[in-house]
């Protein structure tokens, strides 16, 4: 059985949202807390985008004024296509740029993850209803016909 540190590992998706039919009460028990887990980390994971698509922004912005009172100093005519050229290609700008990348990233892999768990959570609603289904029928001493 796999444990909750492993439930909780982004590179074993398979083990996340696989149902294990054999241990279902084990499934039905556990699946909340596993889902408020990731749907936490996604909140979380969504903050850090915006986080850094603000200090991508920022830098941005910094940047250009930068280049611009250069230009302005110096008494040259300067394009906004110039002055992005110049930022885009900035260390700084670079850095938090991939910054913001990683951080987009990150959040679409735990998007995926919470979707995942939010079909599994659809499985096991079906199964908890076929379960209880089967259990009304045995109390009334039958079982649904198979289709």
């Amino acid at each position: 059985m796999a444990s909750d540190k492993e439930l909780k590992d982004v590179t074993d998706v398979q083990k996340i949202t696989e149902i294990r039919y054999e241990q279902l009460n084990e499934e039905f028990r556990r699946f909340p807390g596993i889902f408020a887990y990731w749907a936490q980390l996604e909140a979380e994971a969504r903050g850090k985008v915006l986080v850094a698509k603000a200090l991508m922004e920022q830098t941005y912005a910094r940047l250009a004024t930068e280049h611009r009172g250069r230009a302005d100093f110096h008494k040259i005519k300067i394009t906004e296509a110039q002055v992005e050229e110049k930022v885009t290609q900035e260390a700084e700008y670079v850095k938090v740029k991939e910054g913001f990348n990683k951080a987009t990233g990150d959040s679409l892999r735990i998007s995926a993850v919470v979707s995942a768990l939010e079909k599994k959570g659809d499985m096991l609603k079906q199964l908890g209803y076929v379960r209880s289904a089967e259990l009304a029928h045995l109390d009334e001493g039958t079982l649904p016909a198979k289709k």
